[in-house]
C-alpha cells in the first residue's frame, strides 16, 4: 500500500497579494550577517515576515533586543521541541553537520508558526541583496 503525504495547507490573506516569509538560522558567529540580510531585503520589501532561528542563547538575546519589525525569533530549544528527531541527530554530528540538517525543520516550523504564509524562502544567513 502506498501512502501519500498530505500537503501543508496554507491560506492567503488576500487573493491578489501573497504573504511571503523568509527564514534562516545562525549562531553568534553569523549574527551580524543575518542582521545584514534582514536589512538588505527589508529596505525593498518591508512587509516580509521573518523567522530567525537562533542556534545559541547569545544570538537569541541580541535578536530579541533588536526588536526588528515583522521578525519572529525562535530558539534552538523551540526548534528541537517541535522536532524530537532533529534533537537526536545533534548527538551524532558535528555542529556544522547538525546545522545543515536543520534547513527542512526550520522551514516546516516557519510554516507552522505562520499559517497565513503563501510563500516561504530559506536564505543562508550570510547572503545580502542589493
Amino acid at each position: 500500500m502506498v501512502q501519500v503525504c498530505q500537503p501543508i495547507q496554507i491560506s492567503q490573506v488576500a487573493a491578489d497579494r501573497p504573504v511571503i516569509g523568509v527564514c534562516t538560522y545562525f549562531d553568534a558567529g553569523y549574527l551580524t550577517r543575518a542582521v545584514a540580510l534582514y536589512r538588505s531585503l527589508a529596505r525593498f520589501h518591508a512587509d516580509l515576515r521573518w523567522f530567525f532561528f537562533c542556534m545559541d542563547d547569545v544570538s537569541l538575546q541580541i535578536v530579541q533586543a533588536l526588536r526588528l519589525p515583522n521578525l519572529t525569533a525562535v530558539s534552538r530549544q523551540q526548534l528541537e521541541a517541535a522536532d524530537p528527531q532533529l534533537a537526536a541527530t545533534a548527538r551524532n554530528r558535528s555542529t556544522v553537520e547538525y546545522y545543515f540538517t536543520c534547513t527542512a525543520p526550520v522551514m516546516l516550523q516557519s510554516l507552522q508558526l505562520d499559517p497565513q504564509l503563501t510563500q516561504l524562502f530559506y536564505v543562508d544567513a550570510d547572503v545580502c541583496f542589493f
